[in-house]
């Protein structure tokens, strides 16, 4: 089993090894996850929280989570979702300090669309195949997650038609 590179409850802003682009969430189409340069708003920072096992990452702009618009496959585009998305994280092979972020329980890639560094370039996922649009770079922002592991496991379970009561 491999360890991962990154601590839950941190903010981060993440940024792709091919393009030096960041993930950003279009403030005015809050649904729309893309490529953009580098800025300091809240659109290009996320909390990344340890949960069942994976990792959900939370948009500290509007509180969506980065997942997927259908089911996991090449090409599926990553879109901002209301409720949580598992992911996997593990250290890049070749450099530690690289995350490499899978869906979780598959071999599909958090990718940025041919590494393009052109702002509004689309992230899908694609086959794991290592390579550098593949990879993202975590820059740690703050140590603490505005809501509690327990609330973002109450969101899962709701998604996934648990109910608690």
């Amino acid at each position: 089993m491999t360890t991962s590179n990154v601590s839950s409850g941190v903010l981060y802003k993440i940024q792709n090894g091919a393009s030096n682009t960041y993930v950003d969430i279009d403030s005015n189409s809050p649904y729309t996850v893309r490529g953009w340069e580098g800025h300091d708003g809240p659109t290009q920072k996320w909390y990344i929280e340890l949960m069942d096992g994976g990792y959900v990452i939370r948009s500290a702009y509007n509180s969506k989570y980065i997942g997927l618009e259908k089911a996991a496959g090449n090409l599926i585009k990553v879109v901002a979702l209301d409720y949580p998305f598992k992911w996997s994280a593990s250290p890049d092979a070749g450099n530690y300090t690289i995350t490499r972020f899978l869906v979780s329980d598959t071999t599909f890639a958090l990718d940025l669309w041919g590494g393009e560094s052109k702002n509004g370039t689309a992230i899908i996922v694609y086959s794991d195949y290592g390579g550098p649009h593949q990879r993202w770079r975590l820059e740690r922002q703050s140590d603490s997650a505005s809501s509690t592991a327990a609330s973002v496991q109450e969101q899962l379970d709701q998604a996934n038609g648990i109910s608690l009561s």
